[in-house]
């Protein structure tokens, strides 16, 4: 099928990110190419789980089906979204679908440090994205009532010791 894998470092790979971010037409052929991602971690928690991405919501009809059949076989969603933009009015009518199969689903919110510059900022934050998501009803559809605030741009010990501790109450579930 003409198909080639090809291991390329971390590095390699945020940089093929940042240029299509960016519209770089030099690496829009190789981007075209790109079939599959996938990333090997060495981490206890992944020998008992298995992780897939999936294009998310509000793209378009034929993407928000293809995630939906994804999420069909899933045994539990991690409903990521983003501190900048969460609970979009839109996505309420997923989650309830999803909710309506069974489906348990974690609240994760990314980019959390963008308004988060210490301990007591981070706190503040969750408490406000706490009140905001249980007066809209957001929070009814997650099996923890727990806001997850996690960064993927800060690796600082703060940053690392929230995605642990995330990463701890997942495994224990």
């Amino acid at each position: 099928n003409g198909s080639e894998t090809q291991v390329i470092t971390r590095q390699a790979f945020a940089d093929l990110q940042r240029a299509a971010k960016v519209h770089d037409i030099t690496v829009a052929r190789d981007l075209a190419t790109i079939r599959e991602v996938r990333v090997f971690l060495d981490d206890p928690l992944l020998t008992r789980l298995q992780l897939v991405d999936t294009p998310g919501f509000n793209h378009d009809q034929a993407m928000d089906e293809r995630t939906l059949g994804i999420l069909a076989g899933a045994d539990i969603v991690l409903w990521i979204t983003d501190a900048v933009q969460p609970a979009k009015q839109t996505e309420f009518e997923k989650l309830r679908l999803l909710k309506e199969q069974g489906k348990r689903i974690w609240l994760i919110v990314n980019k959390a440090d963008v308004n988060v510059a210490d301990g007591a900022a981070w706190e503040e934050s969750r408490q406000s994205l706490d009140a905001y998501f249980d007066e809209t009803g957001f929070l009814d559809f997650f099996e923890s009532r727990i806001v997850e605030l996690i960064s993927c741009r800060q690796m600082d010990d703060f940053w690392t010791g929230k995605f642990e501790q995330t990463k701890a109450r997942l495994g224990a579930e």
